[in-house]
């Protein structure tokens, strides 16, 4: 609520040097950051000016239509509207609306956008009932393509989105715990980018304004020839659809490629540097990655495996990695170069053969690490199945059943849950649950894992060139 009550003093007090200062300008926000010098408060006048004869001046038009609206939004803010109500109504006002609005996503953190000058208005838009869906930036370079959006019409404290991750569900069993639950709340995602197959995307939580919900949503780089990008929304009940033109013509102008062309090979697992790109927004690493994979997944702190730039005296770690067009590529936030990249410790998979009898408590040990089959449950076809062990094994994965004979059943691998644990009071230990489906007709009565992820220690090291 304090920043409610700071934003909403700050934007009357400059809505009232704005109207004030009866000057032909629409930069409002200079007025409430008080940074202009008419008007605003810290500036000395120029000496003698304070007696100087000031000609009267008739105001124009919309400079007195602008003072009456400056007058009724200050009007609002002492009025029995809350703070959502009058800024959500002030924000629709043609001319100081965009203002208002560009300086409520500043405050919700969106200014990142607006420094690199990427807002261009509503680039798309769908409405059903009282939803609507706005697309308001794309940022598409060489690596990724970012997209801004905002909902309005959702209850003023909607929850983020549902992220698409399996999450806990108390149907009182194991299965239903790695259920995928029905949620009504918002969720934006990506249909098609063009010139891709296999689309990924993630988001961040969006964050709650006065004018609406916004988010982002990062993609596939597009193709160079450009395209539509579709999207899909779901917002209380309501589907809706959005498809607008995407091109990287005015980023590939300001986007530079500098090739690194180095390799460097530890215990199986090679990096191959292909090149750097300065992007308006990104620093991009282009690489290869050849090891051994593990297919599972695994959780990590403090950077242990996180790619990294050391800028001078600061070490910038990645915020993002993708593969496409057989490459990866690892985001950075812009970052000056020259630099060094450097990766401290990677995971590879190597080839385990583990059973555990589908008894709760059972415990085998891989790579001289006891792992506890604390967990299991079956439903029809479906076997859910849960481990602990200490923090010293990264995972495992691979699995496949056996019946009473020794034969294998194959498992199809559906949803999954990881976390870490820890605390003063005992040792950390990782915890994993797997959803697996089963042949018709099968009894499994154990579980095998046949992949255990490895850690290599580096550090693999690449000098990057000069701008």
């Amino acid at each position: 609520m304090e920043k409610r009550d700071d934003f909403e003093h700050r934007l009357g007090q400059g809505l009232k040097r704005w109207a004030g200062a009866g000057q032909p300008t629409l930069d409002l926000e200079a007025y409430v950051t008080g940074q202009v010098g008419d008007g605003a408060p810290g500036e000395a006048p120029e000496p003698g000016a304070a007696d100087a004869p000031v000609p009267a001046r008739p105001r124009r038009p919309w400079v007195r239509w602008a003072i009456s609206a400056a007058a009724a939004v200050i009007l609002l803010t002492g009025a029995t509207f809350t703070f959502p109500a009058w800024a959500g109504t002030a924000a629709a006002w043609p001319l100081i609306g965009p203002v208002i609005q560009e300086m409520i996503m500043k405050d919700a953190g969106l200014k990142w956008a607006y420094d690199a000058g990427l807002i261009q208005g509503t680039v798309a838009e769908a409405t059903s009932g009282e939803i609507t869906v706005r697309v308001l930036a794309v940022v598409p370079d060489q690596a990724i393509t970012t997209i801004l959006y905002q909902i309005t019409g959702l209850p003023e404290k909607p929850a983020g989105p549902y992220d698409g991750r399996p999450i806990a569900v108390d149907r009182g069993s194991l299965l239903g715990s790695l259920a995928f639950p029905v949620s009504d709340e918002p969720e934006v995602r990506v249909k098609s980018v063009p010139g891709v197959e296999g689309i990924f995307f993630s988001r961040d939580m969006p964050m709650q304004t006065p004018v609406g919900l916004f988010g982002t949503i990062t993609t596939n780089a597009v193709e160079a020839e450009g395209g539509n990008i579709e999207l899909v929304a779901d917002a209380k009940g309501e589907k809706l659809e959005l498809s607008f033109p995407v091109s990287r013509s005015a980023s590939d102008k300001l986007t530079r490629e500098y090739p690194v062309g180095q390799s460097r090979t530890i215990d199986e697992i090679t990096y191959e540097i292909d090149a750097v790109l300065q992007t308006p927004v990104h620093t991009v690493i282009r690489y290869k990655e050849t090891k051994p994979v593990f297919w599972g997944s695994y959780e990590w702190s403090n950077h242990e495996y996180s790619m990294a730039l050391e800028a001078g005296n600061e070490v910038i770690y990645s915020t993002g990695d993708h593969g496409q067009g057989g490459y990866r590529y690892a985001l950075f936030p812009k970052t000056k170069l020259p630099a060094r990249l450097l990766l401290p410790a990677s995971v590879k998979g190597a080839p385990v053969d583990i059973v555990w009898p589908l008894e709760p408590g059972a415990v085998k040990e891989i790579q001289g690490v006891p792992v506890t089959l604390f967990e299991w449950e079956i439903e029809g076809n479906q076997l859910g199945v849960s481990f602990h062990w200490p923090h010293e094994l990264i995972g495992f994965n691979q699995f496949e059943a056996l019946d009473g004979d020794g034969n294998a059943i194959p498992l199809k691998q559906g949803s999954s849950t990881s976390s870490t644990r820890g605390g003063p009071e005992h040792s950390e230990f990782q915890e994993a649950s797997f959803a697996l489906t089963f042949p018709e007709g099968a009894k499994p009565v154990a579980i095998r894992a046949k992949q255990v992820a490895v850690a290599v220690q580096g550090p693999w090291v690449f000098q990057l060139p000069n701008e």
